[in-house]
């Protein structure tokens, strides 16, 4: 099962950088970065909402976590197109 889950990773992360160099044709920099950043922002959220005991999520963490979100790698991701 390990393999199979690290295939699926591959696969994801390779395909990600094909249609980045696609998306530089009809989008900015910036807004590659912000789908890029929703897209991975929702499969995160799949996993989130699947997993048993459910973690914890309180809104004094909203905002450090929009800091980081930012700047840890909405920025990158920006910069990779």
């Amino acid at each position: 099962m390990p393999h199979v889950l690290f295939v699926i990773v591959c696969v994801i992360w390779g395909s990600s950088f094909i249609l980045m160099k696609r998306a530089t044709d009809s989008f900015g920099p910036l807004s590659i970065g912000a789908w890029r950043l929703l897209g991975g922002a929702a499969v995160i959220a799949v996993a989130w909402w699947f997993k048993r005991p459910p973690a914890a999520f309180r809104w004094a963490h909203a905002l450090p976590l929009t800091f980081v979100v930012v700047l840890g790698y909405l920025w990158p991701y920006a910069w990779q197109p």
